[in-house]
């Protein structure tokens, strides 16, 4: 069993129980706000932070010398990262919370190795597609989808475990938000077996 302690400091701390504690887990800038580990992919721990970055680590490889570089580092956006969570489903489905008042989906792909980001719906059927510099600006290719119903920091969310685009988000102004994307956004013709590519078995 492993436990992991975000501290006011640019390092996470695990500690592995029954063995000699303390793996120190590098990427982090800035101090850290979030921590989420996955169900699907053993050891595979999310974190984010006030730097704008979410690091992905894989305490799978740690070496010897109980210090840990992270596996994938994210840039998100302008704005700290307040929490981050793996979907409850889909083991290539993250999202996270910001200062910036947005909720961002991202979509890892251990084969692509590119960042999908922000809550966002992203979809790495698109990635690498040509972009005119309108496009571009308005963010990456896999880019579906952005949240920005909220007016203060968002600093929690939280999936739906029955539905797989219900969400449920809680900012500054104790203000809760449960929002689905519209489903058009989602089962668009070039985009309606993105969750069958990507489910797990059995599910």
């Amino acid at each position: 069993m492993s436990i992991c302690l975000i501290l006011a400091s640019t390092h996470l701390s695990l500690w592995i129980v029954h063995f000699s504690p303390d793996l120190r887990l590098r990427g982090l800038t800035s101090e850290g706000s979030g921590l989420s580990w996955s169900k699907f992919k053993e050891g595979h721990l999310l974190s984010g932070a006030y730097d704008s970055q979410i690091c992905l680590c894989d305490i799978a490889a740690a070496p010897n010398n109980k210090a840990l570089d992270a596996l994938r580092t994210f840039k998100v956006n302008n704005a700290g990262v307040e929490d981050v969570a793996w979907h409850m489903k889909h083991d290539y489905l993250f999202g996270s919370v910001g200062d910036d008042n947005t909720c961002l989906y991202g979509i890892y792909n251990s084969h692509q190795r590119n960042i999908l980001s922000k809550m966002l719906l992203l979809t790495r059927r698109r990635i690498g597609e040509e972009q005119s510099p309108e496009e571009a600006a308005e963010g990456p290719p896999e880019l579906l989808f952005i949240h920005g119903g909220h007016t203060s920091k968002i600093y929690d969310f939280s999936w739906n475990p029955c539905e797989d685009w219900i969400m449920a988000s809680v900012a500054e102004d104790n203000i809760i938000q449960i929002w689905q994307m519209a489903d058009h956004i989602y089962n668009d013709e070039d985009e309606d077996d993105l969750l069958e590519d990507n489910s797990p078995k059995g599910s």
